[in-house]
């Protein structure tokens, strides 16, 4: 460590963290929810959102160790991109929501990834869910979905219009356009590649609660470092080239700031039936 980074250090140690550094990233971290919170936008568009009462229990969101710097003033450390947050929250949402889809339905059909296929069978699924009283509302494509099998997909629609999203959808990075006017959500971090329609406010309800984000930012001077380190011994390590003893994880503790960032929602899964899905391959 160079000696401007240990004059930084010694300053940092006992600085208070700064209330206008953490209104600017909780600020910040609201908009950027408004931008990635792409299950919720379809949800609200496509039918099935629930603002309630009464307080959900079910919070997720994080509870982990940050350096102070970037939330002290006059530190030269550079802010904390609240993107950092907001698309990680975003990405444990639509993962609990293809977990409930995935309970629902075991595709055994296996379709060729292309987009001729694909949208064929998106047809053929649509005319069975419509028998069965169903109206199908969004498209799921999940799994290893390549840049160029989504370019694909923009230059056969290009100059269509049936690409275009809606004003309400725009700025949800998880979707890609439409087909028939149905949202195309992506979910490509699932490890298996599968193509689900869904016919969304028949198979689940999206609620929220009147709470806020919650948001907190708790300072680790000596006696808390004291207490965290004495829960955990590993909860932080040395720094590179420092002693691995306890004063130094403990100086490395009042260098953290312990944030809390936690979201109340709920999805609530009514209907299997509104689900089908097949392979592809």
């Amino acid at each position: 460590m160079t000696l401007a980074g240990e004059r930084e250090d010694e300053y940092l140690l006992d600085a208070p963290l700064s209330e206008e550094r953490k209104r600017a990233f909780l600020t910040s971290y609201v908009k950027d929810r408004a931008t990635s919170g792409t299950l919720e936008k379809l949800f609200r568009k496509l039918g099935g959102f629930q603002r309630v009462s009464t307080n959900l229990s079910n919070k997720r969101g994080f509870n982990t160790l940050v350096h102070k710097g970037p939330f002290v003033a006059e530190s030269n450390w550079v802010d904390y991109l609240s993107w950092d947050f907001a698309v990680p929250m975003e990405r444990g949402i639509l993962a609990e929501f293809e977990k409930l889809i995935r309970e629902c339905v075991t595709p055994t059909e296996t379709v060729k990834k292309s987009w001729d296929e694909i949208l064929r069978k998106i047809d053929q699924l649509e005319d069975e869910a419509n028998r069965r009283g169903y109206r199908p509302s969004l498209i799921i494509l999940a799994g290893d979905l390549t840049i160029d099998f989504l370019v694909e997909f923009d230059l056969q629609h290009l100059g269509l219009g049936s690409w275009q999203l809606p004003p309400d959808l725009h700025g949800g990075i998880w979707l890609h356009g439409d087909y028939k006017d149905k949202p195309i959500l992506l979910l490509r971090e699932s490890d298996l590649d599968a193509l689900y329609l869904v016919d969304l406010a028949r198979f689940a309800a999206f609620r929220r609660d009147q709470s806020e984000i919650e948001f907190e930012l708790i300072p680790i001077d000596k006696t808390l470092a004291e207490d965290l380190l004495g829960k955990n011994p590993d909860i932080v390590k040395p720094r590179k080239g420092a002693p691995d003893n306890r004063d130094e994880r403990l100086r490395e503790l009042r260098l953290r700031a312990w944030l809390k960032l936690f979201e109340s929602y709920e999805i609530d899964r009514k209907d299997c039936g509104a689900v089908q899905g097949t392979l592809l391959a």
